[in-house]
């Protein structure tokens, strides 16, 4: 059941996703666009935990208890910036 619910919720994401971004990428260069726009999607994915890892542990290691709430506070902060960043986007 879980893993339906996640899927799901995954598939309304990819949705929106690439609904933004037939929006907002150049009808001349879709190919190129969506090329850099997986890129910028996936390389978070990657850079996050390789740059955040080490805070969280030596947080963890500071105070025990505390690296998940990093981890929890980071998660908040970066979602806020990502919202942020799409509301500069053009109405339509």
């Amino acid at each position: 059941g879980a893993a339906a619910v996640a899927g799901i919720g995954w598939g309304a994401y990819f949705i929106a996703d690439w609904a933004i971004a037939c929006t907002v990428l150049p009808r001349t260069a879709m190919a190129s666009a969506m090329s850099v726009w997986n890129i910028a999607a996936t390389l978070p994915q990657i850079l996050a935990p390789a740059l955040t890892t080490p805070l969280v542990e030596r947080m963890n290691a500071l105070h025990p208890g505390a690296g998940p709430r990093v981890a929890v506070g980071l998660a908040i902060v970066e979602f806020t910036a990502g919202a942020l960043w799409l509301y500069r986007l053009p109405r339509q």
